[in-house]
């Protein structure tokens, strides 16, 4: 029994050990912490240069980096692709180029099955008054990395299903429109190869 008491009184006094030593630990409430701080410098720093005396394109950072010049707007070409088969009739003024695709060599009033032209503002045929193209659908979309605007439906005159495309490149700028109406399956097909291959090709 005296054992018994002896171990008990052991295992007590071992507990009131272990609670004092936690108590009088580290306490984060009760001390002082150290705290990061941005350093305050006392020495005068040099001047950035004026802009006359950097170099162009160049900008100061605070982290030393450079920013590079933005690159101009007019850096590649709208460009498209046509078989053998089809010729090009081209168009220029000082406001836009136009190319007008036939099949096979045109005859004097032959009309064109696509027309593709870029300018500045181009105008959707498809929502002018007395139009020959009455759009029954229309849409926006990414086209071949370009956004595009588009307007489908048939002619008044032949009931032909033709589409509208207006696609703005990236950046902005010039923008390229499309008319496209196929006159049969097989014209369909060739116009579709044809408006598929329609991209912009930055200049390197």
């Amino acid at each position: 029994m005296n054992t018994i008491m002896r171990l008990v009184v052991g295992i007590g006094c071992l507990g009131l050990g272990l609670c004092s030593t936690g108590c009088e630990g580290y306490n984060a409430l009760a001390h002082q912490q150290d705290i990061e701080r941005t350093t305050l410098r006392l020495e005068s720093l040099t001047p950035p240069p004026s802009e006359e005396q950097m170099p162009a394109g160049s900008i100061p950072t605070p982290s030393g980096m450079q920013i590079p010049p933005p690159r101009p707007q007019n850096t590649g070409t709208y460009s498209f692709m046509t078989p053998p088969t089809v010729a090009r009739v081209k168009h220029s003024t000082e406001s836009f180029e136009q190319y007008q695709l036939y099949e096979g060599q045109p005859a004097p009033n032959a009309t064109p099955f696509v027309v593709i032209w870029v300018g500045k503002n181009p105008k959707p045929e498809s929502t002018l008054p007395n139009t020959n193209l009455k759009a029954d659908g229309s849409r926006a979309y990414l086209f071949n990395s370009l956004m595009a605007q588009e307007w489908s439906g048939y002619t008044v005159d032949k009931h032909a299903p033709y589409v509208e495309l207006i696609l703005t490149r990236p950046g902005g700028g010039d923008k390229l429109h499309v008319v496209a109406i196929a006159k049969d399956q097989e014209n369909r097909k060739l116009t579709m190869e044809i408006l598929n291959s329609i991209h912009w090709q930055e200049n390197q």
